[in-house]
This record gives structure tokens, sequence and C-alpha cells, in this order.
């Protein structure tokens, strides 16, 4: 997963190396939809949320997550890895969920 206003292309090339990804593995990168963000003054990029504040202060609870941070996008975007997840698990014969990783920068 990319950061704020990345795409999965930001690090293809990454992956795309010759020997980084084993033959036996496969590299989904998903690219978060464009929308307005709230810190940026609504300007539309590829965000996971919405951000309601940069002011460089880490939430100390989850109280102040809910303040900073789109409950609704989210929940939207945790569906969406769900959902990618379930796909990358059907595929394996044994539909083991084990051998699906996610990971990401920001």
């Amino acid at each position: 997963m990319h950061g704020l206003g990345d795409s999965a292309n930001g690090f293809y090339d990454v992956f795309a190396e010759e020997g980084v990804v084993p033959p036996t593995c496969r590299v989904v990168l998903p690219t978060a939809p464009k929308k307005p963000v709230s810190c940026n003054n609504g300007y539309v990029m590829n965000s996971w949320f919405d951000i309601y504040n940069l002011d460089g202060k880490t939430p100390s609870s989850v109280e102040e997550i809910r303040k900073e941070y789109s409950q609704n996008d989210l929940n939207e975007s945790a569906d969406l890895l769900l959902t990618m997840i379930e796909e990358e698990r059907n595929k394996f014969e044994d539909k083991d969920s084990s051998r699906v990783f996610i990971g990401g920068f920001s």
C-alpha cells in the first residue's frame, strides 16, 4: 500500500526488478481511490482515507484517531483490502489465507 497521493506505480519498479520476488510468489499492488483530502484543501488525489489535519502530532488514543481520519473511508479501504485478500486466497488450491501478505509504506 502506498502513501498519500502516490500510486502502485510509484514503487512498481522495486518488485519488477529480476530476482526480487521469488517465481512462486505473486505481487498485487493496489492503488487507492481518488478522493478529496481535507488536509490538502480538498484536493482530489489517491488516498486510502480522508485526513482532516496534518499538524505533525501522532494521535495518542482511539478517540483522537477518530477525529483525525475519516472512519467511513477507513472502513471502505479495509473492505477493499479484505476483498482483495479473499480473491488472492481463493487462487490457492488450499485457500490458505496465511499465504497472503500485505505491506506498505508512507
